[in-house]
C-alpha cells in the first residue's frame, strides 16, 4: 500500500491492484491481470511517483508501468534472473525515486534502471534485501547480517560493517540520511548509527521483551514497540531508551511515522493498532475491524489514514484511527487481494468485473467459431 497524499492511495495484492483519488471513497481497478480470480503472476510490489505514474513488480519478475493511473499498462523489461527472464530468482521489491530512476531487489541482488524500466543493470550481488530510500539520492538495503548504503541514487552500493555480531537485520529507518535505527529479526537489539555505518554502530537492548519495530517520530525521538505491547521511547535519538507506561497488550510488528511531528502508528496481529501524538510518550490503543494481522498503515494527514491487513483487506479512517471503515475496492478476488469485496448489482445479481466479461465474451466467441467450423467440415464430408 502507498498513500501519496490525503486523496491518492494505491493498494494491491494477489491478482488485484486498486487506486483511489478521492480519499478512499471510491476505487478504480488497475487491471494488470485479465482475470482477478487467478493470474499467472501475483503482485509483489508497487511504486508510484505521481498519482498517475507508477510501476508494478510481479512475483515472476515481470515489470509493468502506467502513466494514466492504471487505466492501461505497458510491459517493461523483466528483472534479470527471474522466472520472467528465464531464471529462478525471486523478486522482493521495487522503489522508484523519479520518473526514470528505480531500484529493485531480488534473491540474487540489486538492479537499477535509469530509463523507467526499459533496461536493468546489476549494481550489487547481495540478495534478499529490504530497500528504503531517505530521498532520491540516499538509500539503504538491509537483510540478514548485511547493510548496504547508496549515496548516488542506487547507482552503487557500499557494504557497511556496523560491528555488531550475531544479528540479522530486518528493517532500517532514518531521520535524515545518516542517523538511523535498525531492527533485528529476533527483536533482541536495536542498532543505532549516526553516520550511516561509516563507523561501528551501537547495539542497544532497549527492553527485556523483544522489540520488533522502531521509527523516528522526530529527529531526536524514536518510538519502538514489540512483544506483549512493550513500548520504549528515546528522546536522544536512540542513545538511551526508557519504557513508557504499561504494556499496550498484544504484539506490534511495525511502526509508521505520521504526517505531523511526533505522530506515529503501530500495527500488530488481529487488527492491533495504536497511535501516539507526542512522539511515543503516551499511546492510545485501537483496533481495525479485521481478524488478520495488519501489514501497514499510512496517514497522509492527521486524521485520514489507511490500513492494509494480511488478507488484503483495506480500511480507511477519517478521525485519526478512532474508527475504521472497510473499503469496497471492487475486487472479486479471494484472499491476498486488496479489499477483497464484491459489489452486487441493483437486481441482486453478482456484478462481474469488466476483465471477466471480456474474457467470457472471448471464450464464447471462440466456442461459436469452433462449432461453426465443425458444421462446415461435416457439410463438406456430406454428413
Amino acid at each position: 500500500m502507498q498513500a501519496l497524499d490525503g486523496n491518492t492511495v494505491f493498494a494491491g495484492g494477489g491478482c488485484v491492484a486498486r487506486r483511489s483519488v478521492d480519499g478512499g471513497r471510491s476505487f478504480t481497478a488497475m487491471a494488470f491481470a485479465p482475470i482477478e480470480a487467478s493470474c499467472r503472476a501475483q503482485l509483489t510490489s508497487l511504486s508510484f511517483v505521481t498519482p498517475t505514474l507508477g510501476w508494478l513488480l510481479l512475483s515472476d519478475g515481470t515489470v509493468f508501468t502506467t502513466d494514466d493511473g492504471g487505466a492501461s499498462f505497458a510491459q517493461r523489461t523483466a528483472l534479470p534472473g527471474t522466472n520472467a527472464s528465464g531464471g529462478a530468482d525471486m523478486p522482493d521489491s521495487v522503489v522508484f525515486t523519479s520518473a526514470t530512476t528505480g531500484t529493485a531487489s531480488t534473491s540474487a541482488g540489486l538492479f537499477r534502471t535509469t530509463d523507467a524500466g526499459a533496461s536493468w543493470r546489476a549494481v550489487n550481488a547481495t540478495g534478499g534485501l529490504e530497500l528504503w530510500f531517505a530521498d532520491a539520492d540516499h538509500g539503504y538495503a538491509v537483510g540478514a547480517a548485511r547493510v548496504l548504503r547508496s549515496d548516488d541514487g542506487g547507482a552503487s552500493w557500499t557494504p557497511k560493517d556496523l560491528g555488531v555480531a550475531g544479528v540479522a537485520y530486518s528493517s532500517i529507518r532514518c531521520a535524515g540520511t545518516r542517523l538511523c535505527v535498525l531492527t533485528t529479526a529476533d527483536g533482541g537489539k536495536l542498532v543505532r548509527t549516526t553516520d550511516g555505518g561509516d563507523t561501528p554502530a551501537e547495539a542497544i537492548t532497549p527492553s527485556s521483551a523483544a522489540v520488533y519495530a522502531a521509527a523516528f517520530a522526530s529527529p531526536t525521538r524514536i518510538a519502538a514497540l514489540g512483544a506483549r505491547g512493550t513500548t520504549v521511547l528515546s528522546d536522544d535519538a536512540g542513545s538511551t531508551f526508557a519504557p513508557v507506561g504499561g504494556a499496550l497488550g498484544g504484539t506490534y510488528t511495525g511502526v509508521f511515522a505520521g504526517a505531523n511531528a511526533g505522530s506515529a502508528f503501530a500495527v500488530g496481529g488481529n487488527g492491533g493498532f495504536a497511535k501516539t501524538s507526542d512522539g511515543g510518550r503516551a499511546w492510545t490503543r485501537g483496533s481495525v475491524p479485521t481478524a488478520a494481522g495488519l501489514r501497514a498503515v499510512s496517514f497522509p494527514s492527521a486524521t485520514v489514514g489507511y490500513a492494509l491487513d494480511g488478507d488484503g483487506g483495506l480500511f480507511r479512517t477519517a478521525n485519526g484511527g478512532s474508527s475504521w471503515k472497510t473499503l469496497g475496492t471492487g475486487s472479486t478476488a479471494r484472499g491476498g487481494a486488496a479489499g477483497a469485496v464484491r459489489r452486487d448489482r441493483a437486481d441482486g445479481r453478482r456484478q462481474r468485473p469488466a476483465a471477466f466479461e471480456r474474457r467470457r465474451r472471448d471464450l464464447l466467441a471462440r466456442a461459436r467459431e469452433s462449432r461453426r467450423a465443425a458444421r462446415v467440415r461435416r457439410h463438406r464430408r456430406g454428413t
